[in-house]
């Protein structure tokens, strides 16, 4: 029972036996403040990766894509591993053109900090 109550929650076809229950409107509860507080510590840990990033970052440009680049590569592989979705290749194109990006801002950015290294 326990299975297809969660099952039905998760897929939005629950069976007549089901509704408005007490179980279920519990259940549903706490997976919505669960689901909440996971949205919460998720974002509280990007904001602090993130702003440790600009802190040791040359640039706030390269802080802000490096995040962005490993936000989106990050759900690609969690929403693959934990709920079977594809990716269009249309976003593997942008994705990649965005790693491209950041493979020369980083490369030009050490560049530039070699160069002003010899200079003085």
């Amino acid at each position: 029972m326990p299975e297809e109550l969660i099952s039905c929650l998760l897929d939005d076809t629950c069976p007549e036996k089901f509704e408005d229950t007490k179980e279920h409107s519990e259940v549903h509860f706490a997976l919505r403040l669960g689901c909440a507080g996971l949205v919460f510590a998720f974002n509280a840990a990007m904001w602090t990766f993130f702003a440790k990033a600009l802190r040791y970052s040359s640039s706030s440009a390269a802080a802000t894509v490096t995040t962005t680049a490993s936000n989106f590569v990050s759900s690609a592989v969690l929403g693959k591993v934990l709920f079977g979705e594809s990716r269009a290749i249309l976003w593997w194109v942008g994705i990649s053109i965005t790693l491209c990006g950041l493979v020369l801002l980083h490369t030009s950015s050490s560049r530039t900090e070699d160069t002003t290294k010899k200079e003085s």
